[in-house]
């Protein structure tokens, strides 16, 4: 869309008088088969089409600086000279309707709670594995699952704080979950600057179209970190463990912080003493009861996972396990992230419930 835009706008005179029309057997988001605009879309292709090609280019012009202002950047390691590339953004937001969304918030709050209670079973008692609901080559196998992460004390928490999923359309126009996100979940924080930009440049659609804010969320992200059980230092400080400014997201990491009102933290800034984990501060040891990581298990701690690892903190396992920090998530989350794991649920034993999900994945297999 932006190479549409940049050609001079010519989307904008409105699809219909374009001739656009939706490809056959294929869901079109903005278009019924019929050939009229959606509902939903009605009130936001009527304010897109009514503006000019120079209005358009001067919209995305401010658009295009806010991002370069604020920083927003996605590095996928492409360039030789490591330079961080620039976030992607198209002008033309997706619409959602309120019905669809309220459908959505459900089947994915009903899939988050399965994955935590199938991830609480394989990290804690093992009953799916012990009486065949799962193949054990299936969890064994997978590379997010970690032996010394299991105990069965961690049974009864919660584990999955966060949870993310990758949503498509299928040609029938039904929501499919692509990819369940459990190990590390990010996104929010391009979310949050996606909603900042398209509100800079089109502030009276917004107020307009009845846009739900997302600003809730994350007053929600802190409400509940602030609600998780604390370590042995109940008056310590949350800190969110970045793998560092060569991550493709690290934009994101450092704007979560911000909004958090948290430290932001790479390996080298954290330490183990006596089982505590504590913040290097120029004030001294700073004590630390919770860790949002987005560091993957695998890189978390190169005492007991991979010791070649430079971007984890030495002894963090051995604080967790004892209760002396709060992980979010856990380490371990990522081995229900499995798309192999979506045939066998969910099923009759006692950790599943027998409820058929409401969202279904695109169709897996587990091919051994």
């Amino acid at each position: 869309m932006n190479d549409i835009v940049g050609a001079g706008g010519d989307w904008l005179s409105g699809p219909l008088s374009l001739g656009y029309s939706p490809v056959a057997d294929v869901h079109d988001e903005l278009v019924s088969a019929d050939g009229d605009v959606r509902p939903a879309w009605q009130d936001v292709s009527a304010f897109l089409a009514d503006l000019s090609p120079e209005e358009w280019s001067r919209r995305w012009q401010l658009g295009q600086q806010a991002m370069r202002e604020q920083g927003v950047t996605y590095n996928v390691y492409a360039g030789a000279d490591g330079d961080p590339a620039a976030w992607r953004l198209d002008p033309v937001p997706l619409v959602i309707s309120g019905d669809e969304w309220a459908f959505l918030a459900a089947a994915l709050t009903q899939r988050a709670t399965l994955l935590d209670l199938v991830l609480r079973d394989l990290l804690g008692h093992q009953t799916l594995l012990r009486d065949g609901h799962l193949p054990p080559a299936l969890i064994a196998g997978h590379p997010g699952y970690f032996l010394p992460c299991v105990d069965p004390a961690t049974a009864q928490r919660p584990h999955l704080q966060f949870y993310a999923a990758d949503l498509a359309r299928a040609p029938d126009g039904q929501w499919r979950v692509m990819m369940d996100r459990t190990e590390a979940p990010s996104g929010f924080g391009y979310a949050l600057a996606n909603r900042r930009i398209l509100s800079h440049v089109f502030p009276e659609l917004l107020r307009s179209a009845g846009v739900h804010p997302v600003g809730r969320f994350f007053q929600d992200m802190r409400a509940g970190l602030a609600a998780i059980p604390k370590g042995a230092n109940t008056d310590g400080r949350t800190v969110l463990l970045t793998p560092g400014h060569r991550n493709e997201a690290h934009f994101e990491h450092a704007f979560l912080a911000r909004q958090l009102g948290c430290d932001l933290a790479e390996a080298d800034d954290l330490t183990v003493r006596g089982g505590h984990v504590y913040l290097k501060t120029l004030e001294g040891l700073q004590p630390v009861d919770v860790i949002l990581r987005r560091t993957d298990t695998a890189w978390c701690d190169p005492l007991e996972l991979r010791a070649n690892s430079t971007l984890g903190v030495p002894g963090l396992m051995a604080a967790a396990r004892q209760g002396k920090v709060s992980i979010v998530n856990p380490l371990r989350s990522g081995v229900v992230e499995s798309p192999a794991l979506m045939p066998f649920l969910p099923g009759p034993s006692p950790p599943l419930p027998g409820q058929e999900l409401t969202l279904a994945s695109a169709p897996p297999c587990w091919c051994a």
